[in-house]
């Protein structure tokens, strides 16, 4: 399998996480429940349980199963950047001069 298997398996996971699924401080399954269950290698698995980590959804620590992290605020400010970078971006709002003053003119 590939990394978009683990891009694929670690936002499903990230959004039964935020439907409340699995509340912070839980464990997230096994690895041989996610592999059964995603039909993937072990090796997918950890690839998409390091990218809930970096997406701040998991907390891993060695010889533990990965939790689900509990929202802090430092997370959920990128969290928020993230969301407004994405709305900019897909918005595509220009500036254009207006005699009386500026307004927004969406392309």
């Amino acid at each position: 399998m590939s990394t978009s298997s683990a891009l694929q398996i670690a936002k499903t996971l990230a959004s039964e996480v935020h439907a409340g699924s699995v509340s912070p401080g839980e464990m997230f399954q096994s690895e041989r429940e996610l592999c059964e269950r995603f039909s993937v290698g072990r090796n997918v698995v950890r690839e998409a349980i390091t990218l809930l980590q970096g997406m701040g959804v998991a907390d891993l620590s060695k010889g533990h199963r990965p939790r689900v992290a509990a929202p802090t605020l430092a997370r959920v400010m990128v969290g928020v950047s993230d969301a407004a970078q994405f709305f900019f971006k897909a918005v595509k709002a220009r500036l254009i001069w207006n005699r009386p003053g500026f307004f927004w003119k969406q392309v």
